[in-house]
């Protein structure tokens, strides 16, 4: 019998046979018994229903048999009667006759005996399928039922009696019950839709809110018809659904009732509503999360500073901002998924752990790191570090502060700042100690006149060079201060530079090199020519002096930006790493008989100009630039 929850009609078939086989003289029932949609024919006198009946009512379901057709007579089994509190096999009719301490109601109305299964199907002859009907006692307890009934049948197709199952669903009802209660109060949007179309059946109050509409515009209508989902969204759900049952986490855009769309991440799973498969779906709205994501990746790419984002585990790149690869030289395919042990940021995965354990108990912020870029150029870095969360993974999201052309900005301000100093103590002790070398001096030279003195001739003149080696030092040092006498002049730089050749063509000529001359076209500007004769001289005596033979030194001018440049190149080895930060400190030298204030001195004038030195270097060679700023006044 359709619908019997507790006894499908197959086991019921079964037991009928068993009984058949005891029953011999009643070898006129009809084996379909109670299959389907046909009648159940009984060519039976009335002593034979009577015994029919109490076989049957002693099958383990619940069954009920009226014996009659106007069912004043009803049997009931041992399950009905536990089930209804009464005794076994009593006499309980539900006609109007007896006094119940029980109510019969259904959606919580009142049921009278002619809308009971049993009497529908004796009285009139229904076939009923799943009545579902709540038994309520005086003493509060409270029962559901489903019951299901069919007539019984003479020969003649006269109806006889009737035939009912029970199934008690009270448990089910209870956890229905919680269900339902759990359902409609829970935050998260939940809907209860038919597995096949995915036609809404139930909705909880949060869809409704989430979704703006009513529950009658909703209930009986499918998914893809309201915009849950896109055709192509609903088709993808159903396969998921028809092979594995459920759905979980599949993102989309849905469309509310106001025309607004929202991203929601949708989950779905099987489950028994009301005796019929169907799904229950629970969405969680992501439109925030995924505006935040949104506005964080715009500005993640637009970002000044270098950012990176890394795996947590294995610190592999997963994303970089242009500003990254600005710095870097690279481009995205180059660095995307290499390890940052890979890409430089640390110099060993030992390293990188230290700092990852340290960012395990905390943010990060302002870790010190030097990087090299694919031009070799050194970066002096600031690292910030704090771990994300993305699709539930987590990862290391690095914030980077070049701080590069800071560090530099401060070596030069310490170096000018002893630069100073040596300068300021020049020009306060220069001339007390010019004045008693210029006296030995003079009486060096006239003892070396005297006939008497022929025999020290030499070591008179070597006296004599050395008092002058160390004027040329003094000099130096009052070429160091701010504050000495100096006259500028507008001019041009070519023709500070041109009257000079000969000079140093001289000096490169005793020494088997060149000097190439490209002087470009460039405005006059202020400047103290003999100061910047100075730096020229300096500069191109110093590229020079680390040229190999049949080379050169090239001697160049232009305009860059704001500024004149003169370029000094010579065609040595390049400066190395551990004394480039050193260059113009006072009586630093890698000379053997050198004092160390030739690149101190012009570096001062620079500064005085109000311009920079800077140099560039490599194992082709290094090239000095002194740009002054284009200025009138």
């Amino acid at each position: 019998m359709t619908g019997c929850v507790d006894m499908p009609v197959e086991q019921l078939h079964k037991r009928v046979a068993e009984l058949e086989e005891k029953l011999k003289r009643y070898e006129d029932i009809d084996k379909t018994l109670f299959n389907g949609n046909k009648d159940l024919l009984v060519s039976l006198q009335d002593s034979s229903l009577q015994e029919l009946c109490s076989r049957l009512l002693i099958v383990p379901n619940g069954i009920s048999i009226a014996t009659d057709a106007s069912c004043n007579v009803v049997k009931h089994n041992t399950f009905v009667a536990e089930f209804l509190g009464v005794d076994p096999m009593c006499n309980l009719s539900f006609n109007g006759h007896n006094v119940f301490d029980f109510k019969i109601l259904r959606d919580g109305e009142l049921v009278r005996p002619v809308e009971l299964p049993l009497q529908r199907a004796a009285w009139f002859g229904e076939y009923v399928d799943n009545a579902e009907l709540d038994f309520v006692w005086d003493n509060g307890v409270h029962k559901t039922a489903l019951i299901s009934s069919r007539p019984l049948k003479n020969s003649s197709g006269e109806i006889i009696g009737a035939f009912a199952t029970w199934s008690d669903i009270t448990e089910r009802k209870k956890s229905e019950m919680y269900y339902a209660k759990l359902f409609h109060s829970i935050s998260y949007p939940k809907a209860i839709v038919s597995i096949n179309e995915l036609t809404y059946l139930d909705v909880n109050q949060s869809f409704l809110d989430f979704y703006g509409y009513s529950k009658t515009e909703l209930i009986g209508r499918s998914t893809a018809e309201i915009g849950l989902l896109t055709p192509s969204a609903h088709q993808f759900a159903i396969k998921n659904l028809d092979e594995l049952g459920y759905l979980r986490d599949f993102e989309t855009v849905v469309t509310v009732k106001d025309g607004s769309r929202k991203t929601v991440l949708v989950n779905a799973d099987i489950i028994e509503h009301y005796n019929q498969k169907s799904v229950v779906i629970t969405l969680q709205d992501i439109t925030s999360r995924r505006q935040a994501e949104v506005r964080f990746a715009k500005a993640f790419r637009s970002n000044p500073n270098p950012m990176m984002i890394t795996s947590l585990n294995e610190g592999r790149i997963v994303d970089v901002n242009r500003s990254l690869l600005s710095m870097a030289g690279k481009r995205a395919e180059e660095v995307i998924g290499k390890t940052a042990v890979e890409f430089g940021i640390w110099q060993s995965a030992i390293e990188r752990a230290g700092f990852v354990n340290q960012l395990l108990a905390g943010t990060i912020r302002n870790y010190e790191q030097d990087f090299i870029s694919h031009s070799g150029q050194v970066h002096h870095l600031l690292i910030s570090g704090v771990i994300i969360e993305i699709d539930s993974e987590k990862f290391i999201l690095l914030g980077i502060n070049d701080i590069t052309e800071k560090r530099n900005f401060e070596n030069e301000i310490k170096r000018l700042d002893r630069l100073n100093i040596v300068g300021q103590m020049a020009a306060s002790i220069g001339h007390e100690i010019r004045n008693p070398m210029t006296t030995v001096r003079g009486y060096l030279q006239m003892l070396g006149k005297k006939q008497i003195f022929n025999q020290y001739k030499d070591q008179l003149e070597l006296m004599i060079d050395e008092l002058d080696r160390a004027n040329s030092i003094i000099t130096g040092f009052l070429s160091l201060a701010q504050n000495r006498a100096r006259v500028e002049t507008r001019v041009n730089l070519n023709s500070v530079i041109e009257p000079l050749y000969l000079l140093m063509e001289a000096d490169a000529v005793k020494a088997n090199k060149n000097i190439f001359m490209n002087l470009g076209e460039i405005p006059d500007t202020l400047m103290c020519s003999e100061e910047v004769r100075q730096v020229i001289l300096n500069l191109v005596r110093n590229g020079l002096e680390v040229s190999p033979e049949n080379s050169g030194v090239i001697v160049s001018t232009y305009v860059e930006e704001t500024n004149i440049v003169l370029a000094v190149s010579d065609s040595g080895s390049g400066i190395p790493d551990e004394i480039a930060d050193k260059l113009g400190t006072p009586f630093f030298t890698t000379k053997d008989n050198g004092v160390g204030l030739g690149l101190a001195v012009c570096y001062s004038i620079a500064d005085r100009h109000g311009g920079s030195l800077k140099f560039k270097t490599g194992e082709s060679g290094t090239t000095f630039c002194l740009q002054l700023p284009i200025r009138d006044s």
